[in-house]
């Protein structure tokens, strides 16, 4: 891979600074990302499949969760409170997981699409733990009576006007989805 080529700018010295033979010369490496292009080879997946995903994949998690939701009452306090964790990490860990090893959830691949970064490269683990945080955003919103409840529908609503069909949550990680 090759470097990211630097952006050179030469700094006029200031008169009050001290006698020097040659301008400071600063550095900034460019940091673009390129996008994918949308051709017959490389196509963004459709709302349809994303959202029959999302229901495959929200079955399963809510069976698991309902699990955790059962053992929850015959526990003490203490050790229902880390259960109710364990269940919120398992939200998380499911889709950032799945997304961060392949870019597929079992829904994904079911449906054949996945996630990757909008220059088609695996979008990585840091990325797959923030795109869980921010998919948690518009419901969270939408418990926050009059101002969080047209905010968390409109984010629920992006994909249906962004021509790439990306969600708040590929916005925020720069990621999209795509067919498999």
């Amino acid at each position: 891979m090759q470097p990211a080529p630097s952006v050179v700018t030469a700094m006029p010295i200031p008169a009050s600074a001290p006698s020097v033979a040659a301008p400071v010369i600063y550095t900034q490496t460019a940091r673009a990302v390129p996008v994918l292009p949308v051709t017959p080879a490389v196509q963004y997946a459709d709302h349809g499949r994303r959202f029959a995903a999302f229901l495959i994949d929200a079955v399963i998690c809510v069976s698991v969760t309902l699990g955790f939701m059962v053992l929850i009452p015959r526990v003490p306090t203490g050790l229902g409170v880390l259960l109710l964790l364990l269940g919120l990490f398992w939200l998380f860990g499911y889709y950032a997981i799945a997304h961060g090893r392949s870019g597929q959830t079992p829904g994904k691949k079911m449906l054949k699409i996945k996630v990757v970064r909008r220059n088609g490269s695996k979008i990585g683990r840091g990325r797959a733990w923030w795109r869980a945080v921010a998919f948690i955003l518009p419901p969270a919103l939408l418990l926050i009576p009059f101002a969080g409840v047209p905010v968390g529908y409109l984010l629920y609503g992006w994909p249906l006007f962004h021509k790439q069909h990306r969600a708040f949550h590929d916005l925020l990680s720069d990621t999209c989805v795509i067919k498999a």
